[in-house]
């Protein structure tokens, strides 16, 4: 249900872009897994539905090599959260 065969024409009416880019130039566009959720995102919030969401988003990539994996054993003896009472 949640394909991305329509995602370039939604994110053209979602993503603010400059006056010399396209949505189908954007490099996400080649990340299906990525496209397929922010499909389901666009789906399940209705966001074509209100003109005021039109040109008001931007798209960008996470490089998650900048951050740090955190097994739970890590996370309880940091003492990262409050324990659960």
């Amino acid at each position: 249900e949640f394909t991305h065969d329509d995602i370039s024409q939604d994110l053209s009416r979602l993503v603010k872009l400059s006056e010399d880019e396209t949505a189908e130039m954007l490099p996400q566009l080649s990340l299906t897994a990525a496209m397929d959720c922010v499909t389901a995102v666009i789906r399940y919030l209705e966001l074509l539905n209100d003109d005021a969401n039109f040109n008001r988003y931007s798209l960008s990539t996470f490089n998650f090599k900048q951050y740090m994996r955190l097994d739970s054993a890590a996370v309880s003896a940091l003492s990262l959260f409050p324990d659960a009472q």
